[in-house]
């Protein structure tokens, strides 16, 4: 029996503790999921560009930012402010 109760007040508090880990991350959940989304969509463009510099991770990553940035950044901005 006494066994039985401390299996039981395990799992409740695995059950409390997983829950208010949820309840603390619930707002970076959707910044996560964008962050993979742009990831996954700018490697084609990243490896593109090391085969272009020849290896040059860093060079890569930048022209890639860059890229990034002026694709989706400046029209939305653009876009906020006709908005706006």
């Amino acid at each position: 029996m006494n066994k039985r109760v401390n299996n039981w007040v395990l799992v409740i508090m695995v059950l409390l503790v997983s829950l208010l880990f949820f309840v603390m991350i619930r707002q970076f959940l959707m910044p996560l999921f964008l962050a993979a989304v742009f990831s996954a969509l700018s490697l084609p463009a990243f490896s593109r560009f090391e085969k272009w510099f020849k290896g040059r991770r860093a060079a890569a990553s930048i022209v890639t930012v860059i890229l990034i940035i002026c694709i989706i950044i400046v029209p939305l901005t653009g876009l906020l402010g006709i908005v706006t």
